[in-house]
Order: C-alpha cells, then sequence, then structure tokens
C-alpha cells in the first residue's frame, strides 16, 4: 500500500459546551508518513494555541468593556453631582452677599458654603481620575481588538504567529493586566 497523504485532526473543547476541530493534511513521498504526522500534530498544536489565545483576548475585552461602561457611568454621575454642586453653591454664595450686606440674616445654606466647594473639589477630582481611566482603557481597548483582527486575518490566511509571539503579546499587553 502506498500512502499519498496523511491528516492530523484534534478536537478542542471551548467555553460555553463549543468545541472546535483543527486539522491539516499533506501529501507526503515514501517513507515521509511518521514523519509527516508528527509535523501535522504541531502545527495543530500551535493553531489551537492561537485560538486559545484569541479567545483569552476576547474574553479580557468583554471584561474591559464591561470596566468602560462602569467608569462611563461614574463619569455622567461625577458630571450630574458636580452641576447640582455648583448649582447649590452658587446661591449659598447669592446667600453670603445678602448677608454681607445686610439684606437677610445668616442661614445655614451660608453655613453649607465650605463644605460645599470641598465637595465639588472632591467630585471634580474623582471626574478628573475616571476620565484619565476611561482615556486609558479606551487606548488598552483599541490595541487589543487591533491584534484581535489582525490575529483572526493571519488565522484565517494560514498565517501563525509562533508561540513565542503568543506569550510576547500576552506579557506585553496591558488588557491582560486588566483581569
Amino acid at each position: 500500500m502506498k500512502i499519498k497523504t496523511v491528516e492530523y485532526a484534534r478536537l478542542f473543547s471551548l467555553p460555553n459546551y463549543q468545541n472546535v476541530r483543527i486539522g491539516f493534511t499533506a501529501e507526503v513521498e515514501d517513507g515521509e508518513e511518521v514523519s509527516a504526522i508528527g509535523r501535522l500534530a504541531e502545527l495543530v498544536d500551535k493553531a489551537y494555541a492561537v485560538i486559545d489565545f484569541i479567545n483569552d483576548l476576547r474574553s479580557a475585552m468583554e471584561k474591559a468593556g464591561e470596566e468602560e461602561a462602569h467608569l462611563i457611568h461614574q463619569v455622567k454621575e461625577s458630571r450630574e453631582s458636580i452641576e447640582r454642586l455648583k448649582k447649590r453653591l452658587e446661591e449659598a454664595m447669592k446667600q453670603l452677599e445678602k448677608v454681607k450686606s445686610g439684606e437677610v440674616q445668616e442661614t445655614s445654606l451660608v453655613c453649607e458654603v465650605p463644605t460645599l466647594k470641598r465637595q465639588l473639589e472632591t467630585e471634580e477630582e474623582f471626574l478628573r481620575k475616571n476620565e484619565d481611566a476611561l482615556s486609558k482603557l479606551a487606548e488598552i481597548n483599541k490595541k487589543a481588538h487591533t491584534l484581535y483582527f489582525t490575529l483572526l486575518e493571519k488565522l484565517k490566511k494560514g498565517e501563525l504567529p509562533s508561540i513565542d509571539d503568543l506569550k510576547r503579546y500576552r506579557e506585553s499587553l496591558e488588557i491582560f493586566k486588566l483581569t
């Protein structure tokens, strides 16, 4: 019997009860069958490592997306709180001017001026920190999405990055440090 082609395939389990079958076929010369199977097995393992990395990347991007949504909500709430505090402080300052001019007796609103100013400063600092975090997260997400779609395209073309490249991606991408 003369073997002209060999095939190697494996079925890998994925999260959510999914699986993926990865396999390769090669045409071989006489006596090359065993070594061809070994090379095909290496290719399958490498392809799975890429798919595994892509799944991890997608999972990290989903978590980063949840964090981004949370920060967006906090930024919105901070802006609303700042507007309320500014209005309240403006009212208190008007009352203070009336007290100074003798138009009215001191009111409790006037006593709130220092507290309102501190609350406003605190809320503005909180807003700045969240906006900075949101900006940084957007940049991290952008890099992750670019790599994600680049890897998918390469995978479709049969271009597999090395295992070392995947390790470098994992170490260098900040998105993996968020999770």
